[in-house]
């Protein structure tokens, strides 16, 4: 078992690079933090064979609502809808993916793999996220301890 982190632009240009490898993907536990970030488990197996289990936190298009600073709550719900709407579908993460890794064969695929952000001003969002968050890189450490718990004592 190997715990690793992997910086990724584009989560499910990520997700889709490990199924076109063979790979099953699974998303578990789901969560949307205060912050208005999103945090998952990401389950990746051959066959029915855990491979390695994935934290993820990352941003989403609703995050776009946020960033306006819309203070009337009519307002703000307006533009979540208009954000659900307009059929844009993206999750950057602003964390690096931290994994177990139980395949050596998966710790090669995952340096090969390589992205840019999903929406051109992917950058600026991360950016503006990270200064308004200042600990957002300890929010996946109490998720990545209880996916190592998981896996060590799966029915426990």
């Amino acid at each position: 078992m190997k715990l690793i982190a992997k910086n990724v632009k584009d989560l499910d240009r990520f997700i889709e690079y490990l199924e076109s490898k063979g790979y099953i993907v699974d998303e578990g536990s789901h969560a949307v933090l205060l912050d208005h970030s999103e945090i998952s488990e990401i389950y990746i197996r051959l066959k029915t064979n855990l491979k390695a289990a994935i934290v993820a936190h990352y941003l989403t298009p609703y995050y776009m609502a946020e960033l306006e600073d819309v203070d009337d709550e009519d307002k703000y719900l307006e533009k979540l809808l208009e954000i659900k709407h307009s059929g844009v579908k993206w999750r950057i993460p602003v964390n690096p993916l931290i994994g177990i890794i139980l395949d050596d064969k998966l710790l090669e695929i995952f340096s090969e793999y390589s992205d840019d952000y999903p929406t051109r001003n992917g950058e600026e969002i991360v950016k503006e996220y990270r200064s308004r968050n200042k600990d957002y890189a300890r929010i996946p450490r109490v998720v990545i301890a209880h996916l190592i718990e998981k896996i060590m004592h799966p029915t426990g």
